[in-house]
């Protein structure tokens, strides 16, 4: 949750099989282009010569040099702590510096029959109950469970929550 065209606080929809091979087809499209992945490597610098990027240093110490660099980093990692500020026009960095970032998550609705039973306890940590879980039965529980949150008495049968 985010912003999606200027909207703050809109929920993107996606196709959860399109959403499952993107991240493949994204791959194939980089190693057709005569890109490679590296997977476990992390980034601890960008290259910089002439104002351009032209490789990066991993924490290894290992230099690997390419003649496009893309970053999956947000944009305060990628430019205030893998890059030198030196090597970026001064009002760029104070503008990344300035730059609001909302954090983000996920959403998935599912229509169950019945409540979800989980196969091991739910203890912290586990991937399963890391962020929140709500049930609701219908619209009207969803208002009525909001309402109680606005009022600070979100009683019980109103809102579960599993974290």
């Amino acid at each position: 949750m985010g912003s999606i065209d200027g909207a703050v606080g809109a929920w993107g929809v996606c196709n959860a099989v399109a959403w499952e091979r993107l991240p493949r087809r994204w791959a194939a499209s980089l190693e057709a282009s005569g890109g490679q992945i590296r997977s476990g490597a992390p980034v601890d610098q960008v290259l910089v010569r002439n104002g351009r990027a032209t490789g990066v240093v991993l924490d290894s110490g290992e230099e690997l040099h390419a003649s496009i660099v893309v970053s999956n980093l947000d944009v305060k990692r990628t430019f205030l702590e893998t890059m030198d500020a030196k090597d970026l026009p001064l009002e760029f960095v104070e503008q990344v510096r300035k730059f609001k970032i909302r954090g983000s998550s996920g959403k998935l609705n599912i229509a169950l029959d019945g409540l979800p039973r989980f196969s091991r306890p739910s203890r912290r940590g586990r991937p399963v109950t890391r962020g929140d879980m709500h049930v609701t039965d219908t619209i009207e529980m969803m208002e009525r469970a909001y309402d109680g949150l606005e009022r600070g008495d979100a009683g019980p049968g109103r809102l579960t929550s599993i974290c």
